[in-house]
């Protein structure tokens, strides 16, 4: 993948924005009747959108309280596959999910929001969009569940991860029996989960709710973005605006090697500022950067980490997963620091800071009050169109022995799963630039280790036009409209910066705070820290007591 994960197994969508909602695995239509305004959305989409019916359902999917905000949802019937102009090549379909958020006020424009993953179902957006409406009252927002996930047709590979941990999946490291298992049920048909098909589904329905003089804006975040250039190549005529938020690189052609190099350049970001912090470079010196590659090659002298099977490639590992979470990034140098000192209370620390990083659900795992995500989706879609050039094995560890961030084991077990992976056959659409006169917002966190400003710039530079806009924003993270540092009201800069554009696209927001954001904090607050280590004391360890002392002492038979 390179798309959205949560670099718990390395990639998982920042989206969000609130908390990320709960969804149910029932049927997700309420029986209560439809209501005034569903009934005339439905008359007028009787034409184009002959299969369903948009029927009430809660906002939040899961939120039962009878006071919860409502919005409508629809299952459609679309084609199992498509030719290139989107017509039908047989009678199969298969089910898609949408839900629609009706816009408080007069609608002055619609907004789509393509989720990330690829495997994630749109349930991520839900809260992210009642906050929009809140301060664009004139949107309508629509949110697919991707094909394969969620409340569309579910395509997945549970036998395969049948009493074993959900974790073993990692998204660009696919398991061999789930390719297996999918292929078996799905044969040459698993081309329907093909990026083309998603995207016609996507244009299919905006053409279908389609209002006269109200413009559609289409958002992706991660995956998203690959998503929404697939939108564009199809349907892009149908598309005013565009919003690119730390999108996956819209062409694909990504190696193994890429995937390893992607955490290194937000990490490697993030230790240059540590020279600029007086507290952080006095630990670490004026070169951060090669002091911790230093560290990192010498710490197989520390051996109650070695005892603990805390290796180097280990300590990468975790070491690029914590530059996605707010305090853990933070800590990084002070981690590695202690690292290099390692005395018994700074393994503890190194300890306990690998489990807070992966303290957090496994973003493929979901329960029965949430709609599913889909490993095989990931699978499918990463292997057959994103991650299509192989490396060897002796490419990636020279890659990882100058690396601080990486994720080495991961990317090397999936070497031979991959070469024996069934996948779908990219279409004439894989790895081409839309082509469009929509307006377009970009947005990219320097600090962002899954989609890195690389990716965000070669966008811009495609897309380069009057209204293309273009913000890399300081320090965000993966998804800098939410990552990025707060500047007024309690909003983002990224948010600020989204905000203008969807009150007009065609005027270029202000964006001044991308590139004056304040100075990297780093550390913790004191409850984090107390949470998570015990003590506050972030480089130091503290002084024992004179109970501690004693206790020493008789523990020595002193």
């Amino acid at each position: 993948m390179r798309p959205s994960f949560n670099l718990g197994p390395l990639v998982r969508l920042a989206l969000a924005v609130c908390a990320v909602s709960a969804c149910t695995g029932e049927d997700p239509l309420d029986s209560d009747s439809p209501t005034e305004q569903s009934e005339r959305d439905t008359e007028a989409d009787a034409g184009p959108n002959p299969h369903g019916r948009w029927l009430p359902c809660t906002a939040i999917t899961g939120d039962d309280d009878e006071d919860a905000p409502r919005a409508e949802c629809i299952v459609e019937e679309y084609p199992m596959h498509r030719d290139a102009k989107g017509k039908p090549l047989d009678d199969r379909t298969i089910e898609v999910f949408f839900k629609r958020f009706a816009s408080p006020k007069a609608t002055t424009a619609q907004l789509w929001l393509l989720n990330g993953g690829p495997g994630f179902p749109g349930t991520d957006y839900e809260r992210y969009a009642l906050w929009l409406q809140e301060r664009h009252p004139g949107l309508e927002i629509f949110v697919p569940d991707h094909r394969g996930t969620g409340r569309s047709t579910l395509i997945d590979c549970p036998r395969a991860f049948e009493d074993r941990p959900i974790a073993s999946l990692l998204p660009f490291s696919p398991r061999r029996d789930c390719t297996r298992e999918m292929v078996d049920e799905w044969g040459e048909d698993i081309s329907l989960l093909s990026v083309t098909e998603s995207a016609w589904d996507v244009v299919t329905m905006i053409e279908a709710t389609a209002r006269q003089g109200v413009p559609v804006t289409v958002l992706g975040s991660s995956y998203g973005g690959y998503w929404l250039n697939r939108v564009l190549q199809v349907g892009g005529d149908r598309i005013d605006s565009a919003v690119f938020d730390s999108a996956l690189r819209p062409i694909g052609g990504l190696s193994d090697e890429d995937l390893m190099v992607e955490p290194e350049q937000a990490g490697v970001a993030l230790l240059e500022a540590c020279a600029d912090d007086e507290e952080c470079s006095t630990r670490l010196g004026p070169d951060p950067v090669s002091r911790a590659l230093e560290i990192l090659d010498e710490g197989g002298t520390c051996e109650a980490l070695t005892e603990l099977q805390i290796n180097r490639v280990y300590l990468q590992y975790v070491l690029a997963n914590a530059l996605e979470r707010y305090y853990p990034r933070a800590l990084i140098p002070a981690v590695l620091y202690r690292l290099g000192r390692c005395e018994p209370e700074d393994v503890d620390f190194i300890v306990a800071f690998r489990d807070a990083v992966f303290d957090h659900p496994d973003p493929f795992e979901s329960t029965p009050a949430q709609a599913p995500a889909s490993a095989g989706v990931n699978i499918m879609v990463n292997l057959s169109e994103i991650i299509t050039e192989p490396s060897t094995k002796q490419e990636l560890r020279e890659t990882s022995d100058a690396s601080i961030f990486s994720s080495y084991g991961p990317v090397v077990a999936g070497l031979e799963d991959r070469q024996a992976a069934s996948l779908y056959e990219p279409d004439d659409y894989v790895g081409k630039w839309a082509k469009t006169s929509a307006n377009i917002l970009i947005l990219q966190g320097s600090f962002d280790p899954t989609t890195p400003p690389t990716y965000g710039l070669e966008i811009a530079e495609h897309y380069a036009g009057p209204r293309t806009y273009y913000f890399e924003i300081e320090h965000a993270s993966h998804g800098a409209i939410y990552t990025s540092h707060q500047v007024e009201d309690g909003l983002s800069c990224g948010a600020v910066i989204q905000d203008q554009f969807l009150d007009d696209p065609s005027v270029e927001p202000d964006g001044q705070c991308a590139s004056n954001p304040p100075p990297f904090q780093f550390g913790a607050s004191d409850e984090y820290l107390m949470e998570v280590f015990g003590h506050t004391n972030v480089w130091d360890n503290p002084e024992p007591t004179v109970a501690d002392r004693i206790v020493g002492s008789r523990d020595k038979g002193e």
